[in-house]
């Protein structure tokens, strides 16, 4: 672990790309803010970081306005994301049950079979997301208070008494 890191979040995150697994569900009443987390972490690892807007698409959040061609709907996402050739996170919010559709789970499927050659974090984030049961062993669930810069991470609360915990 990098003992230099500025936000203690950035821990949790290079946890999640050295887990075996691939599929997270973050559970959060403030998405926007592990979007901020994330950004400051792609900003200071060089770790490519994607968005998935409902309706406009995948994009690197350090180029905000160009988005992936007709990624604007879960599916084709999805399918993009499994053609890439290239590591990344991607955050996906505003999903509740887009999920349940089989064709995104076997899509999804695929990135988990390829996800030794071609590692991929894809992170759910909101309080409402279906796990379709056949995924469900797969999806690891964080259940986790997203603190911000004025928060407990920057009064120096230990890790350990902040409300994160890994669940399989």
């Amino acid at each position: 672990m990098n003992p230099l890191y500025p936000d203690k979040a950035f821990y949790m995150f290079d946890r999640l790309i050295e887990d075996e697994g691939c599929l997270f569900h973050m559970s959060t009443n403030e998405p926007e803010k592990l979007f901020q987390r994330l950004t400051t972490y792609q900003n200071y690892t060089g770790r490519a970081f994607y968005y998935w807007n409902k309706g406009r698409g995948l994009y690197r959040t350090d180029i905000p306005n160009i988005y992936a061609p007709h990624t604007g709907n879960i599916l084709n996402a999805l399918q993009h994301i499994s053609i890439s050739l290239h590591f990344g996170i991607y955050l996906f919010t505003n999903t509740e049950d887009d999920l349940e559709n089989p064709i995104a789970q076997k899509i999804m499927r695929g990135i988990i079979n390829k996800s030794e050659q071609q590692k991929k974090i894809l992170i759910f984030a909101g309080q409402n997301l279906t796990i379709p049961i056949n995924l469900e062993s797969d999806f690891t669930i964080i259940r986790h208070n997203v603190a911000g810069p004025t928060d407990r991470i920057a009064q120096n609360v230990p890790v350990s008494s902040m409300s994160s915990q890994y669940q399989n």
